[in-house]
């Protein structure tokens, strides 16, 4: 698929799914002749569209990889004059990691007891390779926090848009 074994789709939706926004210069840096490759880089290109105000804001690195225990890596983006926020989950291990996260909200202006719009997603290019949590509500804290539960399968990867109810 990719002429660089080591940038694959998962490389693609991180960057992608966090705001970044690669440059690649060579000749035939993925391979144009694969309709799925095609296809991913069309899926996350409209995502990242979808979602460029706030992935383009001020992002927090909420956990790495491999802190306190787990294997989730979380990266939270905010804007303080916006009404949504966008949250990243990655797992980059072998095994289905389940551990609480914990977003700080107080970054986005969100108010304590705040009641919030969760909207989960996943793989855009099989949305059936992992679960994804459904759409819900939740509250913001005393500590100005969101609290989640999170399941995540090996080697996946979530996104949650979070906006004001």
């Amino acid at each position: 698929m990719f002429h660089n074994q080591a940038f694959g789709p998962q490389a693609a939706a991180s960057y992608l799914g966090q705001g970044n926004v690669p440059c690649y210069r060579g000749h035939l840096p993925f391979d144009d002749g694969s309709t799925q490759v095609r296809r991913m880089w069309s899926l996350w290109t409209a995502h990242y569209k979808r979602f460029r105000s706030i992935l383009m804001s001020d992002a927090v690195h909420v956990t790495r990889p491999g802190q306190n225990g787990g294997a989730i890596e979380t990266s939270l983006h905010v804007n303080a004059s916006s009404t949504e926020s966008f949250a990243n989950f990655f797992n980059p291990s072998t095994a289905t990691v389940s551990r609480p996260v914990r977003l700080p909200m107080y970054y986005a202006n969100v108010p304590r007891g705040a009641t919030l719009q969760l909207a989960w997603g996943g793989s855009l290019v099989n949305p059936s390779a992992w679960p994804v949590p459904s759409n819900t509500t939740a509250t913001v804290e005393e500590d100005y926090t969101l609290r989640l539960q999170l399941s995540m399968a090996p080697h996946s990867f979530l996104w949650l848009s979070i906006t004001p109810s």
